[in-house]
């Protein structure tokens, strides 16, 4: 039956059986195998897992996106009573992005580059509805205007490359939203977006889906953003569903043990783990074997038994009302407090750093900008942006310094700059004394050898020509320390010590999961036994399994070696479990710097309270009071103010002050600075807006 009004009364949306596999030059691969959920009028499900247990295959092929003779497809999915596996391929067209639509995870491939925003979101309008240009072009400014676009009338014009990340994001979720469809997908729609962008997004997500009895589907590796978006959670491993129940119930009462594990490795802001986060060793299952020998997750759990190995778990409810494939109905409700860790603790307990005072890494004045171009800025002309301006830090033996902040802020120049990888016009750069803007080309590179850089994205930043050993072994070779044998067992050493086993010496990196990567790239900045790792966000987009790992590793290799980090990230979360020290970097500047745990506990400046207040909180019982902020963006100009603080177009506490004078980077009478006007009136007006007592002081 078509008709959407007379099944009021069943699902919305029924998948029965579903299984995808890919076929492949190694074999069949089981990307999806036998996954079973219904999703109700009105209802929010996540699906969760890592990366590669079949979440997106699920969504794709909810719309009919895969196709061709290498793919597979089996089972019934029904939306609405029609089994859309059925369905002639006009009709599928029909319902695609009409009654069911998707966000994509990355919009910007998402996106037609030759076509203008405004033809990419009035598109569906026009085909599915109807709709006059002119009644399209009406209805696409509501839209923009309704995800937060500034000047959306403006923004009809634009190309998807004039836009940041976020307001992809939102054109995308304008685009999925303009035909009021009753089902929205949305896969990874905040993977890698600045907290506050991520927290603008789901409010976004949240918002439209009340005010259009929408059902939602999120497809997510982050148990935090599902907290507080989604009534009921499916998580999916190796292909399979292992557990399902309502959202509250999970994070309450984890069931399964890899429920369980996922929870126990999420860095929480909240509060700092006193030694290792919880790691889940080894790796998601090779999908192209069998996996009809027994439990796909019992080479990884720690309650496994004999039967495990032998006997396939199906999915079934439990006496508590909960679905779960596990042979054995454990009481894990109280697991998360236990303090399972697979690296020795006290072989990362931080060193004392009250007796090492001096610094062995200065950043003094530093101002690094770029002209029109996208160019290094040289006096030609007139800066178009100070990407580093005026900014210093010190560094101590041993220590970890985190440098939070949105991107754009200037985090990536700055350690750039700080290894010599990007000119600065102006200021010093301090290494054991030794200046290294003024040293010689040859100078230089002896000390490169005790600064390393830890790239973002690892795959871009190996060649991808050359093999794992000789990846790790370059460093080496460049600087006549070693070659051919010698260079083969140093590499095989180094690997050995991030934890990749020697069998991968002769692979190449696209041969490697995204966790083995970054630890091939950290293999490779550990080969010159370096004084000072940094390391530009090193754990984004990594599952938080593998995110555990790494970051477990870090502390432990600089435990061992005395490493002095600089840890650049926008996940606070992250950065607290790892740093002693924390910089807040705002448009080019440090607006905030003192101890770790008091600017998690005590924060001064608005931006770091309005980061902090964004991060979310992975558990659905906790209520979160978040300090609204625009984006750059989407700040208009006439709001900005050269003469003014930065950050004044989008504090809310903004006073005439800091529209007229920069504020400088003080002392509030201890170690720690700030660059706030009015940060004490901030922390003491008994009308600014508070965090609960639970996030706060937790």
């Amino acid at each position: 039956m078509d008709s959407l009004s007379s099944m009021k009364d069943k699902s919305l949306l029924r998948v029965r059986g579903l299984h995808v596999n890919y076929r492949t030059e190694a074999g069949l691969l089981r990307a999806v195998n036998g996954v079973s959920f219904d999703i109700e009028r009105g209802e929010s499900v996540a699906i969760v897992g890592e990366s590669g247990c079949g979440k997106s295959s699920v969504a794709l092929s909810l719309l009919g996106l895969l196709s061709g003779r290498n793919i597979a497809i089996d089972g019934r999915i029904e939306f609405s009573g029609m089994d859309l596996r059925t369905l002639p391929r006009h009709r599928l067209q029909s319902i695609r992005g009409h009654k069911i639509a998707m966000v994509f995870q990355d919009p910007l491939t998402s996106l037609n580059p030759y076509l203008r925003v405004g033809t990419q979101i009035s598109e569906p309008m026009r085909y599915h509805l109807g709709f006059s240009k002119a009644e399209a072009r009406a209805h696409t400014i509501d839209l923009l205007h309704a995800v937060g676009i500034n000047d959306p009338a403006a923004s009809l014009k634009r190309f998807p490359h004039e836009f940041s990340g976020g307001m992809r994001q939102r054109t995308m979720i304008a685009a999925a939203l303009s035909c009021s469809p009753d089902l929205l997908v949305a896969d990874e729609p905040t993977t890698a977006l600045d907290v506050t962008v991520q927290a603008q997004i789901l409010d976004l997500i949240r918002r439209e889906r009340e005010r259009r009895e929408m059902s939602l589907i999120l497809i997510t590796h982050d148990l935090g953003v599902v907290a507080g978006l989604c009534d009921r959670v499916i998580v999916m491993y190796g292909g399979q569903v292992v557990e399902e129940s309502s959202a509250e119930q999970l994070y309450a009462e984890a069931c399964h043990p890899y429920t369980q594990s996922l929870l126990r490795a999420i860095p929480r802001y909240d509060f700092k783990h006193s030694g290792p986060l919880f790691s889940l060793d080894g790796q998601p299952p090779d999908l192209i074997e069998n996996l009809d020998g027994g439990c796909a997750f019992e080479p990884r759990c720690e309650f496994r038994k004999d039967k495990c190995v032998s006997e396939v778990p199906v999915l079934r409810l439990d006496s508590r009302g909960r679905k779960h494939r596990c042979l054995f109905e454990l009481d894990l409700g109280t697991g998360l407090n236990v303090t399972k860790c697979h690296v020795d603790e006290s072989s990362i307990l931080k060193a004392d750093l009250t007796d090492r005072p001096d610094a062995i890494l200065t950043v003094e004045g530093l101002e690094v900008s770029y002209d029109g171009s996208g160019g290094l800025w040289f006096g030609r002309r007139e800066p178009a942006v100070k990407a580093v301006n005026c900014v210093s830090l010190s560094l101590r033996k041993g220590e970890t310094l985190g440098l939070v902040g949105e991107s754009g802020c200037g985090k990536s120049t700055l350690a750039r700059a700080v290894v010599g990888l990007v000119g600065a016009q102006a200021g010093k750069v301090s290494f054991e004394g030794n200046d290294l803007l003024t040293l010689s080309t040859a100078a230089l590179r002896v000390v490169r050898r005790e600064i390393q850089l830890i790239f973002q994205d690892p795959r871009s930043s190996l060649n991808p020509r050359l093999k794992a050993w000789e990846l790790v072994s370059e460093p080496l070779v460049n600087f006549g320390l070693a070659k051919g044998a010698a260079a083969l067992r140093e590499a095989e050493r180094l690997m050995e010590l991030v934890g990749l086993d020697r069998s991968g010496l002769k692979r190449y990196p696209h041969e490697f999961s995204g966790g083995q990567c970054q630890r091939l790239g950290i293999a490779r900045a550990l080969a010159l036994n370096p004084k000072v790792l940094i390391c530009d966000e090193p754990v984004s987009s990594l599952d938080v399994s593998i995110q555990a790992q790494i970051l477990n590793l870090l502390m432990e290799l600089q435990a061992s070696f005395e490493l002095s980090l600089i840890f650049i990230s926008h996940d606070l979360s992250v950065v607290r479990q790892i740093s002693d020290r924390v910089a807040v970097m705002y448009q080019g500047r440090i607006v905030e710097s003192a101890d770790a745990e008091e600017i998690y506990q005590k924060p001064k400046h608005p931006y770091t309270r309005a980061l902090l207040s964004a991060i979310p909180i992975p558990d659905p019982t906790v209520p979160g009071i978040r300090c609204q902020l625009h984006s750059p963006e989407e700040t208009a100009v006439s709001d900005r103010s050269g003469d003014g603080c930065d950050f004044s177009p989008r504090c809310p506490w903004t006073r005439d002050r800091c529209r007229n004078e920069i504020p400088i980077l003080d002392h509030d009478g201890s170690e720690s600075q700030v660059a706030c006007f009015f940060w004490k009136q901030h922390t003491e007006d008994p009308t600014r807006p508070k965090y609960p007592e639970s996030i706060a002081h937790r």
